[in-house]
């Protein structure tokens, strides 16, 4: 039996707790399994799997073979609880917990949000003119955090900690969501410290292992989809 099952689908929310497993496959040994939800054909709305996850969404990470972890958030932090030996996350007596559980948190509770309303504004509202009111509201919420990041990273290299020191569970998190569209990944191309740590996270081994995997760079070089080019100027 695998140390871990996730339940995910390429490039999406559970796309960051695959990028940790497989750091960690590579640095600690850990195994894991992929299953594929395919949002395709709804997948996520399966009964099978609305029984591991009610809320139908993914990631769902099951740990030690019977404990489901959904939320993205909460299974980047349980990996690296859970392999303390790998470092990804600031030691309890660490004067950079704090500010690591407060970008973990930040990312979760502002830009994970916005991402939402972001792609999903037309499914859940089907007057087009409120829709792109919620997008432009969403941008600016996602420029506003890629502000403040783009600040943060400078310090250091990572979100938390220094280049020399490695990346933590929270860099997972949101570089991640910088390869969800290449509408994003052209965005946070703009700003200037957060493309260098684009490339610094995007140059490590298990990048190349997780695009093999998910077709993360194939998906971005199909470019910008026609909806978001009337928001390239906001």
């Amino acid at each position: 039996m695998p140390d871990y099952t996730l339940y995910g689908f390429a490039n999406t929310a559970s796309t960051s707790t695959h990028w940790l497993l497989i750091e960690l496959a590579a640095a600690s040994g850990v195994t894991y399994d992929f299953v594929d939800v395919n949002f395709t054909t709804r997948a996520q709305r399966d009964a099978t799997y609305l029984a591991l996850n009610p809320r139908g969404r993914v990631p769902t990470l099951i740990v030690d073979g019977h404990t489901p972890v959904p939320e993205s958030t909460a299974c980047v932090l349980v990996l690296a609880e859970r392999h303390p030996a790998a470092h990804f996350e600031p030691a309890r007596d660490s004067p950079l917990r704090a500010r690591f559980l407060e970008t973990l948190v930040f990312v979760a509770n502002t830009l994970l949000p916005a991402f939402r309303d972001w792609f999903y504004a037309e499914k859940d509202q089907t007057d087009g003119i409120v829709a792109h009111g919620i997008r432009l509201l969403a941008l600016q919420r996602i420029k506003g955090v890629f502000e403040q990041l783009d600040a943060q990273v400078k310090e250091g290299g990572y979100l938390v900690s220094t280049a020399d020191e490695g990346p933590t569970a929270v860099d997972f998190l949101f570089a991640a969501t910088l390869s969800w569209d290449a509408f994003v990944d052209r965005l946070a191309g703009t700003y200037p410290n957060l493309q260098t740590y684009k490339s610094l996270m995007r140059s490590r081994p298990s990048w190349k292992v997780l695009n093999d995997k998910e077709g993360i760079e194939s998906e971005l070089a199909d470019g910008i989809k026609p909806w978001e080019e009337q928001y390239l100027d906001f």
